[in-house]
């Protein structure tokens, strides 16, 4: 019968399929077996000291040591031909070199990369908290760039600014939360769990900035930017000489900071001005940053408020000899200032910086005039002396630029007198209000 066919039934069967070829099964590299079993790619049985499958097949086996790996290679390397030394010049090398001089090893930092800012959802709730609502009483009347847009994009950015920011957005809940139901034991537990989210935030914010400054250097417009957030910490918490004197280190990175730029040449007009005067005004400093780029005229702005503050409470204490400078601050940028304001920002600007001058010429004047005391007779009756024409001269010098400053504010008053309800037009009547107090006789 011929090959293929079938007795019972007659039919032909159809011809067999060729079985496939077969593949070796794959899988991944073993790392825990001898290195002649990693070699041939076997399994190896991991006997100590040497496996019995090396045994069993006739190799030597090279144990699991790293000392039995360099031996297995360089039996290997034997059999290869040897290659000829490649000159300095045609090897192939790292960008960076392997060890850096001293000075350069000292200016390359290894970077940890940074954690995502937003943490938990609680962080997140006191974070919008602190943007829609305390950013707004920290503005009161004036809209401010520096809340609205620099601190809040900063906070996007460095975990310390986010977490502080979270810390006073806590805080100010405590305020509203009182405003809004004084009596209630509800609200009593709920100000106690912001209390608590308040001082963990400000710690870790706190921690986060001291490491950051140690591993990737110090930021200047960073540092700006906390130091204001620590001192609305502060204030809202209730601890004002911590805030006074995170004021007075701020307000001194500023003036080291202006003091080191005054003598470079890319700045606008208004800053080469500014450095006309630069016995004087490398040592303070007036309401345009020398490098707008790197740290903001608002952050300048912001500490020389702050500034005021602080002379108001006389707490700065840097003596005689610093009033006597610092009546002067922005000296240039005062005897350029604008015939005409073009918006409430600017006018408010230059009206603190004034203040500031003022209050730093009031000491001055004290002294001059306790000065001029004579005594009349051996009673020590006191008389006022006349004042002398340098006292008298400055006095009107800055008498003239309060009224420069009122000519210029005047068109900016008007034009928000037309909408007596907005907050623009509150925030002008306080300036002027406060130019009449200083205006007075």
């Amino acid at each position: 019968m011929p090959r293929g066919t079938s007795k019972s039934s007659g039919l032909t069967s159809l011809p067999l399929k060729r079985k496939d070829k077969r593949t070796r099964a794959y899988f991944p590299k073993t790392r825990t077996g001898c290195w002649t079993c990693r070699k041939r790619r076997v399994k190896c049985d991991e006997e100590k000291p040497h496996c019995a499958r090396c045994k069993a097949s006739g190799f030597k086996c090279d144990g699991y040591s790293v000392d039995a790996f360099s031996q297995a290679h360089k039996r290997a390397s034997v059999v290869q031909k040897p290659q000829p030394k490649r000159t300095s010049s045609a090897t192939h090398r790292a960008i960076l070199p392997s060890k850096a001089p001293k000075a350069a090893r000292m200016n390359i930092r290894v970077l940890r990369p940074r954690s995502p800012i937003v943490e938990t959802e609680q962080e997140y709730r006191y974070f919008c908290f602190f943007t829609e609502n305390t950013t707004r009483r920290l503005c009161g009347f004036f809209k401010s760039k520096l809340w609205s847009h620099l601190m809040l994009q900063a906070g996007e950015q460095e975990r310390p600014i986010w977490h502080a920011m979270s810390a006073i957005g806590a805080l100010d809940l405590i305020l509203y939360t009182k405003e809004q139901n004084p009596h209630s034991p509800v609200a009593g537990s709920t100000i106690e769990d912001h209390h608590i989210f308040a001082i963990k935030q400000y710690d870790k914010a706190v921690k986060l900035m001291k490491t950051d400054i140690a591993e990737r250097g110090h930021s200047l417009r960073t540092a700006l930017l906390f130091c204001l957030l620590i001192v609305c910490f502060e204030n809202l918490y209730g601890t004002q000489q911590s805030a006074t004197v995170h004021i007075i280190a701020g307000i001194r990175l500023i003036e080291a900071y202006h003091q080191d730029h005054t003598s470079r040449s890319d700045k606008s007009p208004l800053q080469k001005a500014e450095e006309s005067n630069a016995s004087t005004d490398s040592v303070t400093f007036g309401i345009a940053s020398p490098v707008p780029s790197d740290v903001e005229d608002e952050i300048y702005q912001a500490f020389g408020l702050l500034e005021i503050a602080s002379l108001s409470f006389n707490v700065d204490g840097r003596g005689m000899a610093y009033h006597m400078l610092a009546k002067d601050s922005g000296s240039s940028c005062v005897k350029n200032m604008p015939s005409r304001f073009v918006s409430l920002p600017e006018a408010k600007a230059y009206w603190d910086l004034i203040m500031r001058r003022l209050l730093h010429l009031l000491p001055t004047l004290n002294t001059a005039q306790s000065t001029m005391r004579g005594y009349e007779d051996d009673n020590e009756t006191a008389v006022i002396m006349k004042p002398s024409s340098a006292v008298v001269e400055e006095q009107e010098r800055y008498l003239a630029e309060l009224s420069s400053w009122n000519e210029a504010f005047t068109p900016v008053l008007q034009k928000y007198r037309l909408f007596p309800s907005s907050r623009d037009f509150a925030g002008a009547t306080i300036l002027k209000l406060r130019w009449i107090l200083f205006a007075l006789p």
